[in-house]
Formats: C-alpha cells, structure tokens, sequence
C-alpha cells in the first residue's frame, strides 16, 4: 500500500459496460484491517455468483472487474482487470481474467 491504511479493505466489482448500458455487480469485500505501507496481499473468494438478472449478451462480452483499496469509505488505489466471457460448445460460459500486470 502507499501508506499504512487501520481499516483496509477491499471492494471487488464486475462491471459490464456496453453502448446502451452500464451494469455493475457487486462480487463483495474482504473485512477491514491494519495494512501496513509496502507490499501486501489480498484474497477474495466466492463460490458463485447469480448473474441470472443479466442478459447473456451482456455477459458474454468484454467487461471488467475491478478490486478497489479502501481505508474506511476513502479509495485508495483501484486494479483494474479485463474480464472476457465466452460460451462453449455446450452454451455454458466461461470466464477470462487477463493480469493488469501482464
């Protein structure tokens, strides 16, 4: 981090931008806590997601999925990551999570 943050926390959001409109799902949050200044980790996990509320070309698209820093309700730093969905040859999607970093 850039700077010791007492109540770190990340927000991790999917959000599927097209020409007509923007949907954003909120995938959760890790719990607050002391982070320190300098290199950290994170982990963020869910079982499933219900995605049933959006249309299936909405989907199966380029979006992104963003996990934000915050210290309390101030951002601190957002990584953002291309996301591409694509179905197979059963019609079940798959999701592609492209390094920022790469």
């Amino acid at each position: 981090t850039p700077r010791e943050l007492p109540a770190g926390s990340w927000r991790v959001r999917f959000v599927a931008d097209t020409a007509g409109s923007c949907k954003v799902v909120e995938l959760g949050s890790t719990d607050a806590q002391r982070y320190p200044e300098g290199p950290g980790k994170m982990r963020f996990h869910r079982d499933s997601l219900d995605v049933m509320h959006l249309q299936r070309a909405i989907l199966c698209n380029v979006g992104l999925m963003t996990a934000t820093l915050l210290d309390g309700d101030d951002e601190v730093l957002e990584v953002p990551m291309v996301v591409h969905v694509t179905p197979d040859s059963a019609g079940k999607l798959f999701r592609s999570i492209y390094n920022p970093l790469e």
